[in-house]
């Protein structure tokens, strides 16, 4: 009998450039898209052989016809749409921000807390009271009445944006004794990309919007009511090191870049354990983000722990 060998993801990537000189229509996909089904048939089988799930079915035509790019160094978002290797430029509907901080703070039993942010309306509406400020003669009653107007606009916001953070590190501290907090520059986080007139920059506009989706959630604020609010209440606050904390499977404990497979999603190469990225983080010492916290022990001796962005 022919000896029995486990076949794994990494066995089947292998194979790719032989089957596409056998099959020629494989090499008008891109390659990486051909290694995440192989991860994906691999995850399967390995949640069979656990009695996770049923015996995988095969693939039908026009079902289950999605597809990853797991680098997003080889996608770019424009105006027309999203720019896809081998496929060009296709129309894209957002159901969610693509950049930057989704999550003001996950919690590690799923909980998910976020912040009130700008909607476009109101992107439009302070970028109007700008320029009506800036259209006005200096020194005018004009100018002082749109700079009253576009001042009234950005304090409504400010207080909206303070109400919604207060409840929540309240709400977070309430069940917490213990707080940790990743340790987190985050002067050198929102530092900008524009570098210098010998050596620019790259991707600075990218850059930009990251910086500001960080700041639109105030980390800094957040991470200082924690912190009073935890003395209050006679509990205490700890800094962790932040190195690799989100590339640290919660199951194993594998440590590796090629877990995270982008902003949302985690997925260990070693065990195959998969989860929201936010959430695998959260049950750990420190977390992938700039905030966690640990809950008081419960009669179980569970505890849990608070990620935030």
């Amino acid at each position: 009998m022919p000896s029995r060998h486990r076949l794994s993801s990494f066995d089947q990537i292998k194979e790719l450039p032989g089957l596409k000189a056998h099959l020629p229509f494989l090499k008008d996909v891109p390659n990486h898209c051909l290694q995440q089904a192989a991860v994906d048939l691999d995850k399967a089988f390995k949640n069979f052989f656990k009695g996770h799930a049923a015996y995988p079915k095969a693939r039908r035509k026009f079902q289950n016809e999605s597809f990853r790019f797991p680098d997003p160094k080889q996608i770019s978002f424009g105006e027309k749409g999203i720019l896809l290797p081998k496929a060009g430029w296709v129309k894209l509907v957002l159901h969610r921000p693509f950049l930057g901080v989704v999550n003001a703070l996950a919690l590690s039993d799923g909980t998910v807390y976020d912040l009130p942010r700008m909607t476009e309306k109101e992107k439009r509406r302070e970028a109007n009271l700008a320029r009506r400020v800036s259209r006005r003669s200096r020194g005018s009653k004009n100018r002082l009445r749109a700079q009253r107007d576009l001042r009234r606009f950005r304090a409504r916001i400010v207080r909206r944006r303070r109400d919604a953070k207060h409840k929540m590190t309240t709400d977070v501290v309430s069940r917490c004794d213990v707080l940790y907090l990743e340790d987190l520059k985050l002067k050198n986080m929102t530092a900008s990309a524009k570098g210098t007139v010998e050596e620019p920059g790259t991707n600075v506009a990218q850059k930009s919007g990251l910086n500001r989706a960080i700041l639109d959630v105030s980390p800094g604020a957040t991470r200082l009511q924690f912190e009073y609010k935890m003395r209050r209440r006679g509990g205490a606050v700890f800094y962790v090191n932040p190195a690799r904390t989100s590339q640290r499977c919660a199951e194993c404990g594998h440590v590796d870049p090629k877990n995270r497979i982008d902003r949302d999603r985690f997925e260990c190469v070693r065990c195959g354990h998969a989860a929201c990225a936010d959430h695998n983080a959260g049950p750990g010492m420190a977390c992938g983000s700039n905030l966690a916290g640990g809950r008081k022990q419960e009669e179980d001796g569970s505890s849990q722990v608070a990620q935030a962005a």
